[in-house]
């Protein structure tokens, strides 16, 4: 099982624990008389837990869809996952993957994506570990950071590359 399964494996399985614990909350409710002090009570926990299961559902919804549409945008090296738990923070116009492969194999490969796809793509004489790519929907920069044995790719639609070669 890959880690976006995973993801939504967890965030599907607390969001029906959540309406599932409602539901129980509802039927604790209907127990009881129509004039008892606890019934407020037990309507907010009703709806605490439906908000709750739904406001999930539609955050795990939001940090996904970050994930589908770099991915729409350019090729991600097979070896690198989405990082989940750094996008989680940064989601606006940033995505964060990580690799275990070194920095000069992942340069490699988007040099030839780029010969590939007939893209504009530019890399930072000054530092090494950044690039641009002229795609139909505007720049996209990647900057490669090491991290212990692992490689961390930020791809940024905001970014300057100072000089360039082809």
């Amino acid at each position: 099982m890959n880690t976006i399964d995973a993801y939504w494996m967890i965030v599907v399985s607390v969001s029906v624990l959540l309406a599932l614990l409602s539901m129980r909350e509802y039927h604790l409710l209907a127990q009881l008389p129509p004039a008892h002090p606890d019934r407020g009570s037990y309507w907010f926990n009703v709806c605490l837990l439906i908000l709750a299961s739904g406001g999930l559902l539609y955050g795990g919804h939001y940090i996904d869809i970050g994930r589908r549409t770099i991915e729409a945008l350019i090729a991600i090296p097979p070896s690198s996952r989405y990082a989940i738990e750094r996008n989680a923070v940064i989601h606006d116009a940033t995505w964060v993957y990580e690799s275990g492969e070194r920095e000069d194999e992942i340069r490699s490969f988007y040099r030839e994506y780029a010969r590939a796809q007939h893209m504009t793509f530019l890399e930072d004489d000054h530092d090494v570990v950044r690039m641009s790519f002229a795609l139909p929907s505007g720049l996209l920069f990647l900057t490669l950071h090491t991290e212990g044995k692992k490689t961390v790719l930020y791809f940024s639609r905001v970014g300057e590359i100072r000089t360039a070669t082809l």
